[in-house]
């Protein structure tokens, strides 16, 4: 039934029906984890789905809850993921690629978002409704291992210059406009917010309890070892939306769009917390 009914969104027709869709699913994640208090978990392409309507506008399907999860009801104690971690790789943020036991916020599904936008970038032929099947060499280590998937990332995520101006020249030609208004700013938005945070957790001795020295996310001069907090023991104080950083309300304001409220009064209050 889903498959006579939904498209896939390389299937578009057009940049702005991408656009529209890959926006409905964002402002339905957060609906769901406002009103719900349910993360997804395994967000990827083949999840993020297209209904065209019959005057030519598309709406976004959010598909594929299988591996949801109910969060407790303020938050204040969400279980570590001591079960093998799922996925789907090439989409997953880079957190749980680096440790399995890691707890699952918010932020880790609204990364994959910003991946789709590059991959899309990338591969997406909406004209003719047809995506690349070879991957592109600049995303071509997220179908590695684990550390090739997060070190690729991670490298893309920092604004490694070879790598931006190589999508930024191979980028199909209707996602010109995605990568400077969408994936430029949302870029600067994961890297600003991953960035302070770690340097928060590297001057401030409050920002930690039973702190344990662990392998940095990345090597290299701008990281040196952190003192994290035991990943038996709980979570990164902060780590929850880096601080304020990196929430709903601040990934919506990167891409210069103003959330709906869909009628639901007071819906965007307290959106700065997750």
């Amino acid at each position: 039934m889903v498959g006579k009914l939904y498209h896939k969104l390389w299937e578009a027709g057009s940049i702005e029906n991408f656009k529209q869709a890959w926006l409905d699913c964002v402002e339905c994640l957060y609906l769901v984890r406002k009103l719900g208090k349910v993360l997804h978990r395994d967000l990827s392409e083949g999840n993020r789905m297209i209904l065209k309507l019959a005057d030519g506008r598309v709406n976004g399907v959010l598909n594929d809850w299988d591996m949801a999860r109910f969060v407790d009801a303020d938050d204040s104690n969400m279980e570590l993921d001591n079960e093998p971690r799922i996925g789907t790789p090439p989409f997953m943020a880079h957190d749980h690629l680096r440790m399995q036991c890691v707890p699952h916020y918010l932020r880790h599904d609204l990364e994959p978002f910003s991946y789709i936008l590059v991959w899309a970038a990338l591969h997406y032929n909406l004209k003719e409704g047809t995506r690349d099947r070879q991957p592109h060499p600049v995303v071509a280590g997220w179908m590695g291992s684990r550390d090739e998937n997060r070190s690729s990332k991670l490298f893309l995520l920092m604004y490694d210059t070879d790598l931006v101006e190589e999508a930024s020249a191979t980028v199909k030609p209707e996602f010109a406009g995605v990568l400077t208004e969408w994936i430029g700013p949302l870029q600067f938005l994961f890297a600003g917010a991953s960035l302070n945070h770690y340097k928060r957790l590297r001057t401030d001795p409050n920002t930690v309890s039973n702190p344990t020295v662990i392998t940095p996310p990345m090597a290299g001069s701008i990281w040196r070892p952190l003192h994290l907090l035991d990943v038996e023991e709980g979570v990164l104080k902060g780590a929850f939306s880096f601080g304020g950083d990196l929430t709903f309300k601040k990934f919506m304001a990167a891409l210069n769009v103003t959330p709906r409220t869909w009628g639901i009064p007071n819906f965007l209050d307290n959106a700065d917390e997750f």
